[in-house]
């Protein structure tokens, strides 16, 4: 499997590649970068307490805050879709609603996953499929997810 990543012409991969029974028996989040939600929640989760978790300190709070100052607002060149962002994470746009909350992140991963860290509703949803679909914008699987979340709150 890595070396079909490393071989690809264009960088672009097909989903189908982490479905056989190589891909699949591979400690993956070390060499590919896929994980399970609950790891990434927990790892996100500190960014909703204002860097503090359990009692321990991770991140400063100015350090999150700095999270939403705006890095960067227009087509990506890599997505090639309209996105707004801040420092390391994607921040909601029009373009982009994935939050009605100002102090809200986000990213999502090729093949469905989606993440939301949100500060003011002191939530974090993630989602990491068990099927990879092809794309990286536009899952709506993830979506609906995040959706439901924020629904539970109204």
């Amino acid at each position: 499997m890595i070396s079909e990543l490393a071989r690809s012409p264009n960088g672009r991969q097909s989903a189908e590649i982490f479905g056989d029974a190589l891909s699949n028996s591979l400690d993956k989040g070390a060499d590919v970068g896929a994980s399970v939600a609950v790891t990434v929640d927990g790892e996100l989760v500190v960014d909703v307490w204002g860097g503090e978790l359990r009692g321990r300190r991770f991140l400063s709070t100015a350090g999150c805050r700095a999270i939403f100052e705006e890095q960067a607002n227009g087509v990506d060149l890599v997505l090639g879709a309209p996105l707004r962002f801040g420092i390391g994470y994607g921040l909601p746009s029009p373009d982009a609603p994935m939050s009605p909350n100002e102090h809200a992140s986000y990213w999502g991963g090729w093949g469905g996953s989606v993440i939301v860290v949100d500060q003011d509703a002191r939530m974090t949803v993630a989602y990491m499929m068990n099927r990879m679909e092809a794309g990286v914008v536009g899952d709506e699987r993830g979506m609906g997810i995040v959706n439901a979340a924020y629904g539970a709150l109204a």
